[in-house]
Parts: C-alpha cells; sequence; structure tokens
C-alpha cells in the first residue's frame, strides 16, 4: 500500500509553478496567507483539492462561498471575496431567504475610533436589520460597496485596507 503525499509537497510543487501571488490571487486569499501556509504546512481543507489540481499542472480556483446549514433549517455562508458574497446574497434574496446578520471582517482599518497605538487594526462589523438599500449594495459584490454600507453603520469615517472573512446567516439559530 502506497502512503500519500504530504500536502506540503502539492504545495510545494504548485509554489514550484507559480509565484506565491500567483497562487494567492488563483485561490482568492492574501499572499500572507499562502506564505503561512508554506510555513506552518497547515491548509484549510477546502483549498487542498485546488493546491492538488496545482501540482498537477491545472490552475488552482478561487473557493467560492461555502454554505453549512444551520440549526433551524437556515443556511450559513461563508467567503472571503465580495463578489462571492454578492453573489450569494443574489441567491439567498431570490430564494427569499433574506439574511439575519452579515459580519465581515475588515483588515487594516483606520479611523478616528481606533486605537492611538494601533493605527491599522483588523475589526469586526456586524451588520443586522439590513434595509433594502444596504442589501442592494452587498449584492452588488464590491469592496467600495461594502466599506459604503458600513461607513453608513459606523459614526468612525473608517477606511479599510482590504476585506478579510464575510459570513451571514438566514433564517433558523446559530
Amino acid at each position: 500500500m502506497s502512503k500519500r503525499k504530504p500536502l506540503s509537497d502539492f504545495l510545494s510543487q504548485t509554489l514550484g509553478k507559480m509565484s506565491q501571488s500567483k497562487l494567492a490571487e488563483s485561490l482568492g486569499v492574501s499572499k500572507s496567507t499562502v506564505s503561512r501556509w508554506k510555513q506552518t504546512g497547515k491548509v484549510p481543507e477546502d483549498y487542498r483539492r485546488e493546491l492538488r489540481r496545482g501540482a498537477r499542472g491545472g490552475k488552482p480556483q478561487p473557493i467560492k462561498a461555502k454554505e453549512t446549514k444551520v440549526q433551524g433549517g437556515g443556511k450559513r455562508v461563508e467567503t472571503n471575496k465580495p463578489e462571492h458574497l454578492g453573489d450569494a446574497l443574489k441567491r439567498a434574496t431570490k430564494a427569499k431567504a433574506r439574511p439575519d446578520k452579515v459580519t465581515i471582517r475588515g483588515l487594516g482599518v483606520t479611523g478616528k475610533d481606533s486605537p492611538k497605538k494601533a493605527r491599522h487594526t483588523d475589526r469586526t462589523f456586524t451588520l443586522q436589520n439590513l434595509s433594502d438599500d444596504e442589501l442592494d449594495l452587498l449584492e452588488q459584490g464590491s469592496k467600495e460597496s461594502i466599506l459604503e454600507v458600513i461607513r453608513g453603520r459606523t459614526s468612525d469615517m473608517v477606511e479599510v485596507g482590504s476585506i478579510g472573512q464575510m459570513t451571514f446567516t438566514t433564517g433558523g439559530r446559530q
């Protein structure tokens, strides 16, 4: 019986064919995420198949929104790309499943409410009871439209370097 190749081998082989920046772009993650995977040898389950594809000469594909069922019959959707959030919200709205809550992780956030010692911090924004206009903006699936909703919800004029993990839930309990 043959032993399976360690995942770190697939990562090394894929990186032998493309740069960390290109791999990160292909997978829809940051370059620092790929660097961390390389250092630790730990890669989230969702990305393993794509690394194997890259190691075999194919082009790794971005992971779109990950959907899981929640207690009570609803869904929880996770993604790290604004356009995937927009697409998933459109599908939910079309299915008459209005989001209960949208959580957005802002990376490199600055603003007057930021701590003085840490001008660039990571911050989680939780948006509940979305208006139709806010939902329309989020469905556009762009960083700018997401920031417009965040700025409309905060008293602080925030600037966000990049957007990290985004989740939303529909119906049911978490």
